[in-house]
């Protein structure tokens, strides 16, 4: 019985990473929702309870879906292989990112302070990305080279 394996056998683990960190964010931006907001309350002077804030929540969780999708897109985990390339330019979106979130963060509700701290983290993991992708690509055009 031999059996043809296609390409995206073996990479499974790579192909859940991103919905993973995805679905992480996601559950974490859900649950800063029931967080109380402290601008309402200091600011504004709006007494706890806070109504849970839906309208925060959908456009932070739109967010994280479309930069995982866009970041998976640009990836390709099957077909990684120390694409310098496909890292850096996720590494890219992720800075973009970062800066649209950072310009929405003032007075802003918890939930887009967990989006905040979430594009800090997939900031970090698309530089390590990057560096161990080019460390890659380097050490194999030197084998390749030799």
């Amino acid at each position: 019985m031999n059996k043809k394996r296609s390409q995206c056998d073996n990479c499974a683990p790579r192909t859940l990473a991103v919905p993973a960190v995805v679905l992480t964010g996601a559950v974490a931006a859900v649950a800063a929702g029931f967080r109380a907001d402290s601008y309402l309350e200091h600011v504004h002077n709006v007494p706890p309870p806070h109504p849970y804030p839906f309208g925060a929540v959908l456009w932070v969780l739109a967010f994280m879906a479309v930069e995982g999708m866009a970041v998976f897109a640009i990836l390709r985990p099957c077909s990684y292989s120390y694409s310098w390339g496909r890292s850096l330019t996720a590494l890219l979106l992720s800075a973009g990112c970062f800066v649209i979130g950072l310009l929405g963060s003032m007075h802003a509700p918890p939930p887009w302070s967990i989006f905040v701290l979430w594009q800090i983290a997939t900031l970090v993991a698309m530089l390590l990305l990057f560096l161990s992708s080019a460390a890659g690509a380097v050490a194999r055009s030197w084998r390749q080279g030799a």
